[in-house]
């Protein structure tokens, strides 16, 4: 028998996956932009012509980050064509995370109220919906950012490990963000008694 609260879960990635599906339906035209062009087209561009033979950027769009971006794009071109329309939908899941993650946040609170406005405010924010109408290496960013905030108030240390890995592939932009997280955690359940905090660090870089 499923409990309501794993219903609620379920309904939530619904409408998510749903919400994420609307956001690339409504912008799946638009271009590359910004820095996008480097650290999601031009690095997608190699790896698909190169057909994965080297996993180094030339020095002309070599940015310092590592190029996982550019790879995953890159792979779903190799699998469905080389086009925006692909690369549009291939930020699909991860507007999807960020929606999924951030309901999830909300739903910490024990009324539903700041849900419902959380999830407005959300959709109402210019920044944040022009960053998920973008083919950005930031929107995994966020995703993997919320998922990793959401594994420390849940305590699930798995997917903390997934969020951290995350956000260390996608930029060094992601590697200072994952160390925020690690401080955060640190703060938030260091102990009061001197004994316990050595045991209680260590189980914190333990996945």
């Amino acid at each position: 028998m499923v409990s309501f609260r794993s219903q609620q879960q379920w309904l939530a990635a619904g409408y998510a996956s749903l919400g994420a599906a609307l956001v690339v339906g409504c912008t799946h035209a638009e271009p590359f932009f910004w820095d996008t062009v480097q650290l999601g087209a031009m690095h997608a561009d190699w790896f698909y012509e190169q057909g994965f033979q080297t996993f180094l950027l030339p020095d002309r769009i070599d940015s310092g980050h590592i190029p996982a971006f550019g790879m995953y794009l890159a792979g779903l071109w190799r699998l469905f064509g080389q086009s925006l329309l692909v690369s549009h939908w291939a930020m699909w899941p991860w507007v999807a995370l960020v929606f999924f993650q951030w309901w999830r946040l909300l739903g910490q609170r024990p009324s539903r109220w700041p849900m419902y406005w959380g999830v407005a405010l959300l959709l109402a924010s210019p920044v944040a919906m022009s960053q998920l109408s973008l083919i950005s290496p930031d929107v995994i960013l966020l995703a993997a950012f919320l998922l990793g905030w959401n594994s420390i108030l849940r305590r699930q240390r798995y997917w903390l490990a997934l969020a951290v890995t995350l956000l260390a592939l996608i930029s060094m932009r992601g590697m200072l963000v994952a160390l925020a997280l690690f401080c955060w955690e640190i703060y938030r359940d260091w102990p009061a008694g001197k004994g316990r905090r050595w045991a209680q660090l260590r189980l914190t870089l333990l996945p």
